[in-house]
């Protein structure tokens, strides 16, 4: 399945066919490597796995600079409910957790590639994000992401086939930024990694700011801004 081709009844008739068999295990690859740049950018699928319990595909792919991988739940009755999440890992994500105890402390290891680490290669502020985001009620994301978002082939995707719209937006992201993004989760880069870092303290104390975290009883979730 090509994105370019998926729209109109060529999409419906697809998604029709899901109905029998969903994209899980080799279809599921097949789908990520005929529309992701992998060998561009230095990948290989490094892990991959099918979870009966939830419903849920996992495919790992690894580069000299980072890891990514995309987690696909089509536990839901129908291919529309299907969640595709897509995260990137620094050289010391594992594949089973998406946090770690790295230097005394719990933090996450996997990330997503949006809103923070676009709007930090964007050279965003937190006070200009916000105050951006208050203004005109959106994050200020680069003009080819923001077309894109609100699209009428996105809006396909989303009401047949969301996870074609994720697949997009991904490899709209990488074309966009090329190694820049993918230097960020590199450990060959920590001063790139401590620029990050610092933007999401400041970014989460504007967040909390403006909509303060409900109390949590018992266990305490990791700190939004605790990466590693």
């Amino acid at each position: 399945m090509k994105l370019e081709e998926l729209h109109g009844e060529t999409l419906r008739s697809i998604v029709h066919g899901m109905w029998k068999e969903r994209l899980r295990g080799d279809a599921f690859r097949a789908f990520l490597e005929g529309n992701l740049e992998f060998t561009r950018w230095g990948f290989g699928l490094s892990h991959m796995e099918y979870a009966k319990s939830s419903g849920t595909t996992t495919a790992i792919y690894d580069s000299d600079r980072c890891r990514v991988r995309f987690d696909l739940s089509n536990i839901g009755h129908l291919p529309q409910e299907d969640e595709l999440n897509v995260q990137y890992g620094r050289q010391h994500a594992p594949n089973d957790a998406l946090e770690i105890v790295r230097e005394g402390e719990r933090c996450r290891c996997w990330h997503h590639s949006i809103p923070e680490p676009v709007l930090f290669l964007e050279g965003r502020s937190p006070r200009d994000i916000f105050a951006r985001r208050a203004k005109e009620g959106v994050y200020p994301y680069p003009l080819v992401l923001a077309e894109q978002e609100v699209s009428e082939l996105n809006r396909e995707f989303k009401n047949l086939y969301p996870p074609a719209g994720v697949v997009w937006r991904e490899r709209s992201i990488w074309r966009l930024y090329g190694q820049r993004f993918f230097n960020l989760f590199d450990l060959r880069h920590p001063e790139l990694w401590e620029g990050y870092r610092k933007f999401l303290r400041e970014y989460y104390v504007e967040f909390e700011r403006l909509f303060p975290p409900r109390v949590v009883l018992g266990d305490q979730p990791v700190g939004r801004g605790k990466v590693c």
